[in-house]
């Protein structure tokens, strides 16, 4: 197999993924485009939300918040082909729901996170009124103050929101039920964390570009998809939704000939009317 290195510019988080590059081509050179096939059937007894409940406390630092839980996890490496394509993007195979995680940011263009589902219940984003040391998953202990972000269960921090989780809640060995997080955070404040603690990482570079908060479900629905087909037990509950900003749209007068183009580029227009 052949890897091709492309420089992007901060101004087109649109290209930092494969399908952004894919699109970016196939407009540039007049081919069809389509997405990976993308279908979820919740299989489980029981929603999401009995499993896991979602508050939003910061609603200026997080627009979009999506959990969705998966029983009957079986923890193991992933398949050879996957780990082949990560060790090609510079990825480090750690175990199949954290390669998978990896593999649709690399795909996708989205960031997410899977909690071991014993190890959250309450999902709270919100800052702290005091500073404190917080461990992460590379096992550093990072200085954590008020203006940084996190992502807690009920009052324990089990992630720093849009740049890396907590040692205590990861993934492993015995885990068998897993909460997926895909959320989308204001761009400034990632930026600002990453700066303070001195400490970049593949889903910062990305949150630091302010992502379009209607791909956090999509990215879900991929991952799960991914999993199924690797490992076809496991059993999928539905998503809980938290969000704090209505989609929004750009009202504009299109060309002749441009809603014909978007859609021949897989993109999907909306009207307004279309969401109430």
């Amino acid at each position: 197999d052949e890897v091709v290195e492309y420089e992007i510019t901060s101004n087109r988080p649109d290209c930092f993924s494969i399908l952004g590059i894919a699109r970016e081509a196939a407009a540039t050179y007049d081919i069809p485009f389509s997405y990976p096939e993308i279908t979820v059937k919740e299989e489980a007894e029981g929603k999401a939300e009995d499993f896991v409940k979602v508050t939003i406390e910061n609603s200026e630092l997080c627009p979009r918040y999506v959990a969705r839980v998966v029983k009957n996890v079986k923890i193991g490496p992933s398949p050879r082909w996957m780990r082949k394509r990560l060790r090609m993007a510079g990825v480090r195979p750690i175990n199949n729901i954290v390669d998978i995680t990896n593999y649709v940011m690399l795909e996708m263009g989205q960031p997410m996170h899977a909690f071991d589902s014993r190890k959250v219940e309450k999902l709270r984003i919100k800052r702290y009124d005091h500073k404190f040391s917080f461990k992460t998953l590379d096992g550093v202990d990072r200085n954590i103050d008020e203006d940084m972000l996190m992502i807690c269960n009920g009052d324990i921090p089990v992630c720093i929101a849009g740049v890396m989780g907590g040692l205590d809640s990861e993934i492993v060995a015995d885990t068998t039920k897993l909460t997926l997080e895909c959320a989308t955070f204001d761009a400034v404040s990632v930026r600002k964390t990453t700066v303070r603690l001195a400490h970049r990482t593949d889903a910062s570079q990305r949150y630091e570009k302010c992502l379009d908060p209607e791909m956090t479900a999509t990215a879900v629905a991929r991952f799960v998809k991914i999993m199924k087909d690797a490992d076809p037990d496991a059993k999928v509950v539905g998503f809980a939704l938290a969000h704090t900003r209505a989609p929004y749209f750009v009202n504009t007068a299109m060309r002749e000939g441009l809603a014909e183009y978007i859609d021949y580029i897989s993109f999907h227009l909306y009207s307004a009317a279309d969401w109430q």
